[in-house]
């Protein structure tokens, strides 16, 4: 079992993400890395993709030592030494389902992939087979969890690579659905990426919005596209943005249209998708660099001309996209379930059920707050738990249980407390297959009236919580926790980040009988701002 577990310090709620399209790093771009630096073609805008906590970028090229041409009109392959090009700009995250990422073969794709991840990067899209290219990437920043699904649309010119061999993603509609609903219930946010449409040319064809459309449908968050070289289409449907191609980024190609760009920033905050933006760009001397002037204006009025009907403002030289409910933010479900009569979707200002016909038959809109945290346990009734507290407060002020009766949401209890409980988790810690509930809490010291971090563990009995355990400000120090089974024998773990003198761990506790005890020390981390991500 794989575990991307990442935890930053207190007062980072939100994740900073942006993207671009095409990075290419052979060809002409070869000739001007040689002729100046690894970091010319980045210059420019390094200091703002250094901004984001996440920065997604399509790499149009195996960056290896490894492999052979296999004889395309063009085909590229990078030196491994200038990876550190986009690297030291930013940039974390590489797709590598495109139709350049086999052009030295299947060594040099998957030797692409390893050494990205071997540099604690993230790549998405390629794979010894069909199944482990189409997988989604999990990634875990400030408490956010995010799945990324990339692939190559149907075949651009004609079949680009034998799907037996190893190598980009190149998936049936039906396959990128079943990845997004496989997923979207474990997961915050869903980012898909496709390398699709027809080349130079601004709309995206028809089969192109059928398809996005349905990826939307699927439960996709964001849509990233590119291969076209050029700006495509951008489109709001059901209060999601689809971004068709954000055309080229680094690449040597000289046509003005060609060299139009935009970076796509979104900010993540739990349970919403806020500002996102096109930031318009212009590449020259084949370093993009943020447009100004005449310049950004002519970018914006080729994108208002593509994409009739996009909400829209243009505000301190960005085209902030607006969703059509609230005018700056996307909202989505901070957690949701699925069970045999359909979902239920806990968003911060409501809980609501849809049945398996997508009907919305119920809604509890939350009154005085709004829901901090929750958890859902679908056996024997689907039963809500939530932390509700006052908006940006971080804290709840009360845990609020529901539970969905004859098509109906009903309150069944209110909860009042003064430990301000901050996280709520489910895990079965003994094995009787009745998963108990976890809480974080800050609570007050009796005497030192110092607030310190603790946890409550409950047990269920019938629709009553009663306390099971609950730790002393002494027993488990902590930042922040995780309940995972990490051992794989069927019981849940306690995992905590813990600070001594500067320095970040993950520690793990097990359930002993009637308490839980120190196992072990996962990881130690590093004095800075966040831990790294830990691979169990």
């Amino acid at each position: 079992m794989i575990l991307l577990f990442a935890i930053c310090l207190a007062g980072q709620v939100s994740v900073r993400f942006c993207a671009v399209g095409d990075i290419m790093l052979d060809r002409g771009i070869r000739r001007v890395i040689e002729n100046n630096s690894i970091d010319y073609p980045f210059e420019k805008i390094k200091e703002f993709i250094r901004g984001y906590d996440l920065a997604f970028g399509n790499l149009e090229c195996p960056v290896s030592a490894l492999g052979y041409s296999t004889g395309k009109i063009y085909c590229f392959r990078a030196d491994t030494s200038f990876l550190s090009g986009p690297t030291n700009a930013g940039f974390n995250i590489f797709c590598l389902a495109n139709n350049h990422i086999i052009d030295w073969g299947a060594a040099a794709c998957l030797d692409t992939r390893d050494i990205i991840e071997k540099a604690g990067l993230y790549a998405v899209g390629a794979g010894e087979n069909q199944s482990v290219a189409i997988k989604p990437a999990i990634i875990v920043r400030n408490r956010l969890k995010f799945a990324l699904i990339a692939s190559v649309g149907p075949p651009l010119k004609e079949v680009i690579w034998p799907l037996l061999k190893p190598g980009p993603a190149q998936a049936s509609l039906d396959t990128i659905v079943d990845r997004i609903r496989s997923v979207r219930d474990s997961v915050d946010f869903v980012i898909v990426s496709m390398h699709w449409g027809t080349e130079y040319v601004h709309l995206p064809d028809k089969w192109q919005k059928e398809w996005a459309h349905a990826i939307i449908d699927a439960g996709a968050d964001l849509l990233i596209g590119h291969h076209p070289h050029v700006l495509q289409s951008f489109e709001i449907y059901n209060d999601r943005l689809i971004a068709y191609s954000l055309g080229n980024f680094v690449f040597d190609q000289r046509k003005t249209y060609q060299r139009q760009s935009v970076v796509l920033s979104a900010v993540f905050t739990k349970g919403i998708i806020d500002s996102i933006a096109l930031h318009p760009v212009m590449i020259d001397d084949f370093q993009p660099g943020l447009a100004v002037d005449t310049v950004f204006e002519s970018i914006a009025s080729l994108i208002d001309q593509i994409s009739p009907g996009l909400n829209h403002d243009i505000i301190d030289d960005r085209i902030l996209c607006l969703s059509a409910d609230r005018r700056s933010a996307f909202l989505t479900p901070i957690l949701r379930a699925r069970f045999v009569a359909g979902a239920i979707l806990v968003y911060h200002d409501r809980i609501i059920f849809v049945d398996n016909d997508g009907m919305r038959s119920a809604t509890n809109l939350i009154e005085d707050g709004v829901i901090i945290d929750a958890e859902i346990i679908t056996e024997p009734l689907p039963t809500i738990f939530a932390l509700i507290g006052r908006h940006n407060a971080g804290y709840a002020e009360r845990r609020v249980q529901y539970q969905l009766t004859d098509g109906r949401i009903r309150e069944l209890s209110v909860k009042h407390t003064v430990d301000r409980p901050w996280k709520i988790e489910k895990g079965d810690i003994d094995g009787d297959s009745k998963p108990e509930l976890f809480q974080a809490v800050s609570k007050m010291g009796r005497f030192t009236k110092r607030r310190t971090n603790r946890i409550q563990v409950f047990t269920r009995d019938g629709a009553c919580l009663r306390p099971l355990w609950f730790s002393s400000d002494k027993e488990i120090e902590f930042d922040d926790m995780m309940i995972r089974d990490i051992h794989n024998d069927g019981l849940a773990d306690l995992l905590v980040m813990s600070t001594r003198n500067n320095v970040q761990e993950i520690i793990v506790y097990q359930w002993v009988g009637s308490r839980f005890v120190f196992d072990r020390v996962l990881m130690t981390g590093v004095t800075a701002d966040c831990i790294k991500e830990a691979f169990l």
